[in-house]
């Protein structure tokens, strides 16, 4: 789209302990950073029609292959996210420049997992993975303290990064 995404756009950072998951995307490195790979949280623009709710859990599981539980409510039919080990910590929306002029909505949602689930994804930085248009995806697991000082972090999710680190997770 040119004039960036009509529904808005979600990020999503999922975290165990003072770790985080993060990724490599080459086409958004092409896009968004000059060509220069970067690390950043998995996301990406919610589909016509998708609830708010279900895009993070899917550009999740898109990008890294994490599966987050999402279930209806049966008794008033909203979303209900994460289960009794995979929990919702944060979200919060902002207004985002769009391609091409003008601003988009911005979702970002933290979720916190047990180290068991999360760090086979990223017990190496070379693991790869094939996403839905046959691109390769890194993803790796990085101590918090670590991406806020990491130059190949994208500089425009570092406002993101700091709503994580005000958490004050142990």
């Amino acid at each position: 789209m040119t004039n960036g995404p009509k529904e808005g756009a979600v990020l999503a950072s999922v975290l165990t302990g003072r770790r985080v998951l993060l990724i490599i995307q080459p086409s958004f490195a092409l896009r968004s950073s000059g060509g220069i790979p970067m690390w950043k949280f998995p996301g990406g623009e919610i589909e016509p029609g998708e609830d708010v709710e279900v895009a993070p859990v899917r550009e999740i599981a898109d990008e890294t292959g994490f599966n987050i539980p999402i279930r209806r409510n049966p008794v008033d039919n909203k979303w209900v996210v994460g289960d009794e080990s995979v929990r919702l910590l944060h979200r919060s929306q902002r207004q985002c420049p769009s391609r091409g002029g003008g601003t988009h909505p911005q979702h970002f949602f933290v979720f916190s997992a047990p180290e068991r689930d999360v760090l086979h994804l990223g017990n190496t930085e070379q693991i790869h993975k094939e996403d839905d248009e046959g691109e390769t995806i890194r993803r790796g697991i990085f101590d918090l303290d670590k991406v806020s000082t990491m130059p190949d972090f994208l500089h425009w999710q570092r406002p993101l990064l700091e709503q994580v680190l005000a958490l004050k997770l142990v």
